[in-house]
């Protein structure tokens, strides 16, 4: 994946597929805390407003669908794909 230089753009579709793919591939399990696809976005290459920006664009694209989920006392957002590709709720 290369930078996305301040995504000045909308990702095509098929670009955002593939990163949201990198993203569960490279943590193997069906749902990604919002923690985790941020820092693994930024590890390759991405400020946080990028990866904040590719977050909501899977969202309102429909790739991912988000919860809320306890750990330990507290509540984190997670992710995981959409119904029509898998998800896991």
């Amino acid at each position: 994946m290369k930078p996305l230089a301040g995504m000045a753009r909308k990702l095509a579709l098929h670009e955002l597929e593939e990163i949201v793919e990198l993203v569960f591939e490279h943590f193997k399990k069906p749902w990604v805390l919002e923690s985790e696809f941020s820092s693994y976005l930024k590890s390759r290459g991405c400020s946080d407003g990028e990866a904040s920006e590719i977050w909501f664009q899977a969202l309102g694209d429909g790739l991912i669908e988000v919860k809320g989920v306890m750990l330990g006392n507290s509540y984190e957002l997670a992710a995981c794909r959409a119904a029509s590709r898998g998800c896991c709720w």
